[in-house]
């Protein structure tokens, strides 16, 4: 029963996570505005760790990783990441969806938090 719940789980995620890519390859951010704007930044006026990351999504996509850092570094360099992680994710549930992880721990959100905060720092401040 989990293994099916895994591999259920599995093909929704990666489904829309493609259909995501998808959108964003066909609909261009630079031009079209296919989300909301971003709250922080039209209340304080800095930009967040987020801002500009359709656009560097779809830059990414299209063949323009020049233009997908500028637009936003911090997911530009964690985009590979997630992917890789995913993917060894998918792999070890396949193999041994009893080995599913419980969560990540502490210290993972403590660094993720502060490159974050530092990431919106920094940008904000050059």
């Amino acid at each position: 029963m989990f293994r099916i719940f895994v591999r259920l789980w599995s093909a929704l995620y990666f489904g829309f996570t493609g259909v995501l890519a998808v959108i964003a390859l066909i609909a261009d951010p630079h031009k079209t505005a296919i989300q909301p704007g971003c709250v922080f930044l039209g209340l304080t006026g800095l930009q967040c760790p987020l801002c500009g990351g359709m656009r560097a999504v779809h830059s990414v996509i299209s063949g323009a990783p020049g233009a997908g850092f500028a637009e936003n570094a911090l997911l530009f360099l964690l985009l590979p990441v997630t992917v890789a992680g995913l993917l060894i994710d998918l792999a070890v549930f396949s193999k041994k969806p009893d080995r599913m992880r419980r969560g990540f721990g502490i210290a993972f959100f403590i660094v993720l938090s502060a490159m974050f905060i530092g990431f919106t720092v920094i940008r904000n401040i050059i």
